[in-house]
């Protein structure tokens, strides 16, 4: 008879899962725990739910292509909201492999323009031009390209910032991009004034002739007479490269309707259109508020509302983590020590696996080096941004044994949190996570850490709350069949992870993140202080753009029906998660 295990109220149910589209069972133990475990493309439940690391969506090839860049093939029955999530992935991945190109001189064009080429030539960008919102486009999303503003519809237009279709007469505006660019320009967010397009100084801003009434400008007039709306995106600039590649952040606001327009004398003393826009009501909160609330939490982290402790890891980290609740003003159990790196057992020694390193200065150029050759081909898994490229079985960074210096490009989760974090008190989940920053799809968000233990000692303990599988071999193998082989040599592939970690009384900022049927991270699979795939450590990645205050959320990867009570009977967990697609159970 399987034994009870009581569900106890913690920050999060165990178990993961991919963030990518593979919907694959977590393997359950006759012995009905809950650890969380990888999910397998095949096979039966084996017992414990436990977590564990999520499996790539496409496998790695000797020498990486463009054709290993994450893909999809545009589907007629796919819905606006679910195309609109796979174009920002493809685009995405798209623009960080052509980054890491020409950041090695392979390639000259500007990568965002030769993504959106990618794109448009595979009928895989959104070709609708109509007035209103684009269909499955939310308000308040941000980006970071012109280009992808065009690839999803939202602005089609790479350089102007009027946006229209027609000629002449028959021309009507479409879209906006407001970036301050005109010295004319006033911006309060419900309503502004924007100055029509032409005769500015693109260097000092300032008005050098008159406006003429064509083109845009004649289009916004026809916008205004017809009282149709246009689309509003705001541009915001001198953004933090780990936060955005291209310093620049562009936020989708929503629909305006233009309730004026004139030609008056601007400030330089030329002629200038100027539009009166008030935002349509009832739309969802502007997103560009979002940048401003980033911008006064750089004077001060004891400014944010809530605040109940500053910094949970007491300098651990790089970033203070800091802990907020406007719910109760509780504070989080101190029940647990926090810590940033996997604890081992006393005595424990890694198994003995072949190691290698490099002798390179510079990783990222040299296409002979040891570490590039492990992650699967001839590039680096990261940019030079720190953002990863593709998920792969594994991940190997550079270790302490290698040449190259701390800046190297392979060297990121070692280095700790790149973003700040923030643990709050939910309404109904109990502790989450968010983020300050805006993190890019392919960041590194944090690491998974605790007690490294054996699963044999797992299946005795009493608390199976915070376990997370190390099944890194049998998730492989399911992924990628004989390939795996080339990965991790001749050991057995099958039977049961012998490594699991334990972050009950050991962890950090992970051990707070909860569950969520349409994640925005995945976890990764990382090597850089032994090449022993037993023992790597689990990271997790942005799966898509994130913006500040959105909960971060992974898939625990629970099979329904996969817990049972003491009579063998299946047990049920409610999930809160509210996503589209949410199962409404946990397990």
């Amino acid at each position: 008879m399987a034994k009870d295990r009581p569900i106890a109220q913690r920050d999060y149910p165990p178990g993961c899962r991919p963030a990518s589209s593979l919907q694959v069972p977590v393997q359950v133990p006759a012995n009905g725990r809950r650890i969380r475990s990888p999910n397998l493309s095949s096979g039966t439940p084996r017992g414990r739910a436990s977590r564990t690391p999520s499996i790539p969506s496409e496998p790695s090839t000797p020498k990486p292509s463009i054709d290993v860049v994450w893909n999809f093939v545009p589907d007629p029955n796919d819905t606006p909201e679910e195309l609109y999530p796979k174009r920002r992935r493809r685009y995405a991945a798209l623009l960080a492999y052509f980054q890491q190109l020409h950041e090695r001189g392979e390639v000259t064009v500007r990568p965002d323009q030769e993504a959106m080429r990618i794109m448009r030539q595979d009928k895989q960008s959104c070709e609708w031009t109509g007035i209103g919102d684009v269909p499955g486009v939310p308000i308040g999303d941000f980006y970071y390209y012109r280009s992808e503003l065009f690839v999803l519809g939202l602005h089609r237009a790479m350089q102007a910032g009027i946006a229209y279709k027609g000629q002449g007469e028959n021309s009507i505006g479409c879209s906006i991009v407001a970036s301050g660019g005109y010295e004319d320009d006033k911006d309060h967010g419900e309503t502004m004034t924007y100055t029509g397009q032409g005769g500015n100084d693109k260097a000092t801003r300032q008005q050098v002739r008159d406006q003429v009434a064509e083109k845009g400008n004649l289009a916004l007039q026809h916008s205004c007479w017809q009282g149709q709306p246009v689309r509003v995106i705001r541009g915001h600039f001198n953004i933090p490269t780990n936060q955005s590649p291209s310093r620049k952040i562009y936020s989708y606001d929503g629909l305006y309707t233009i309730t004026k327009e004139s030609l008056e004398r601007g400030a330089s003393g030329f002629l200038v259109f100027q539009f009166s826009l008030l935002r349509t009501p009832g739309q969802p909160e502007l997103g560009s508020k979002l940048v401003s609330f980033v911008g006064k939490l750089n004077k001060g982290t004891e400014r944010r509302t809530g605040l109940v402790i500053v910094d949970i890891s007491d300098g651990e980290e790089p970033l203070p983590v800091g802990v907020v609740n406007t719910v109760d003003g509780s504070r989080p159990p101190a029940a647990f020590e926090y810590t940033t790196k996997l604890r081992y057992p006393r005595g424990f020694s890694f198994p003995s696996y072949p190691s290698s390193r490099c002798f390179c200065q510079d990783c990222s150029a040299d296409h002979m080096c040891s570490c590039v050759a492990k992650n699967s081909g001839r590039m680096l898994p990261y940019n030079q941004y720190g953002q990863l490229i593709r998920a792969l079985p594994a991940v190997y960074e550079c270790g302490k044994q290698c040449r190259c210096s701390s800046d190297c490009h392979n060297r990121v989760c070692q280095k700790g949190l790149r973003y700040r974090l923030e643990i709050f008190k939910t309404q109904n989940k109990g502790w989450g996570v968010r983020s300050w920053d805006f993190i890019p799809s392919g960041g590194f968000v944090c690491e998974y850490t605790g007690e490294v233990m054996d699963t044999n000692t797992a299946n005795d303990m009493d608390d199976d709350e915070y376990l997370f599988n190390l099944d890194f071999k049998q998730g492989i193998e399911a992924r990628w069949g004989d390939k795996v082989s080339n990965i991790m040599g001749s050991d057995n592939v099958r039977g049961q992870p012998k490594y699991c970690i334990d972050a009950s009384k050991y962890g950090g900022v992970a051990r707070f993140i909860n569950h969520s049927c349409k994640p925005n991270l995945f976890v990764q699979c990382v090597l850089y202080d032994n090449s022993n795939v037993d023992l790597p450590h689990v990271m997790l990645f942005a799966a898509t753009s994130i913006r500040p205050l959105q909960e971060l959320t992974y898939d625990y990867g629970y099979a329904l029906d996969s817990v049972f009570d003491e009579n063998g009977v299946p047990k049920q967990k409610p999930c809160h998660c509210d996503a589209r697609n949410c199962r409404k159970r946990m397990y």
